[in-house]
């Protein structure tokens, strides 16, 4: 988590390496205390925004709050990636939650503020201000996606304006819930939410998508990256599973430096683990074994045997599968959706 600490003013560069030693980060100090020369600012500020915004996933910003809405304005996308930015006055009295509140983590770093260093958190996003569920906040304490967040605004006006919210999930919940928030079978309207790693078509409310499915992958030594792509994408509509969903990729340690599963794994954005062949034949009992992959690798079963071992206590949703030549398996992480 990296942190950039800004201040324009003498007294906010001692406020800024106040906060430095608190939380950690870069300093950038217009005019900074003296042991911190090195971090002076020599550049408007107008300048450094644009080229330090996508390289730091926390500000803050010791400054009045007119100019961080100038120089943050032209920069910020979506709530989804726009970092965690704080406001701070030069005394440090206060620290504002000022963009990106819940996913970015800008609600959590004031409150961490407060605790450290004794500023009084702002914080003003409704939900937490009335005390009930947002259920972007319940995406990032379970490492969910939300692939329609367009839809996150409706939802979220309707449970702080107390209207009924049907919820959806194919996980348990842990939690108390709003009088407001129920749990149902099925949910179909606008102002609802689902919680699932499956595909969803036509549903108008919100999705969650828990990342809590370990892909199998066993191929041919220098099955290009294109085929694998293609076939992943026909394995999983197949079998009706999100991509969203998948926390990792595996298979067997000689498929460690396969240039396919390497590139799959960084477009995709997610790790690559192998593992070696003694660890996957000791579990021969829970998969289906194969003669010629042995032969091959050294062990009975790649995919599945992959995917299960990473899971940890988890099981086979999807047992091995040939789509066009490259075999894929599934395995779910036990999950559990706190509130």
């Amino acid at each position: 988590m990296k942190t950039a600490i800004i201040s324009l003013t003498k007294n906010g560069g001692i406020t800024a390496v106040k906060v430095k030693e608190a939380i950690g980060g870069d300093l950038f100090n217009r005019v900074p205390p003296e042991p911190y020369m090195t971090t002076v600012l020599r550049r408007p500020l107008s300048v450094l925004m644009p080229e330090i915004f996508d390289k730091y996933d926390r500000f803050v910003l010791i400054m009045a709050v007119g100019i961080a809405v100038r120089v943050v304005a032209p920069l910020i996308k979506t709530k989804d990636v726009d970092p965690a930015i704080v406001v701070m006055d030069e005394k440090g009295m206060f620290a504002i939650s000022f963009l990106s509140g819940h996913l970015g983590g800008a609600n959590d770093l004031a409150l961490e503020l407060e605790r450290k260093i004794q500023s009084i958190a702002v914080i003003t996003t409704a939900t937490d201000v009335n005390n009930t569920v947002a259920f972007d906040m319940v995406a990032k304490k379970n490492n969910c996606v939300i692939p329609n967040l367009s839809r996150l605004a409706k939802v979220s006006s309707a449970v702080v304006n107390g209207r009924l919210i049907k919820v959806a999930s194919d996980f348990p919940i842990e939690g108390r819930l709003p009088r407001n928030i129920v749990l149902a079978d099925e949910v179909k309207k606008e102002e609802s939410v689902r919680i699932t790693n499956k595909l969803v078509t036509a549903f108008p409310g919100l999705i969650l998508v828990p990342k809590n499915l370990v892909l199998g992958i066993g191929c041919r030594r220098g099955t290009p990256y294109k085929k694998i792509r293609k076939a992943l994408t026909k394995f999983l509509h197949e079998k009706g599973y999100n991509e969203a969903a998948i926390d990792v990729i595996t298979s067997v340690d000689i498929k460690a430096d396969e240039k396919g599963l390497i590139e799959l794994s960084r477009n995709m954005n997610v790790p690559f683990y192998t593992y070696d062949p003694d660890q996957l034949r000791r579990i021969s009992s829970k998969y289906t074994a194969s003669a010629f992959v042995a032969a091959v690798t050294g062990t009975p079963s790649v995919a599945e045997a992959a995917a299960l071992i990473h899971a940890k206590g988890g099981f086979t949703i999807v047992p091995k599968t040939v789509v066009d030549g490259i075999t894929f398996s599934l395995a779910e992480v036990p999950t559990k959706i706190k509130i």
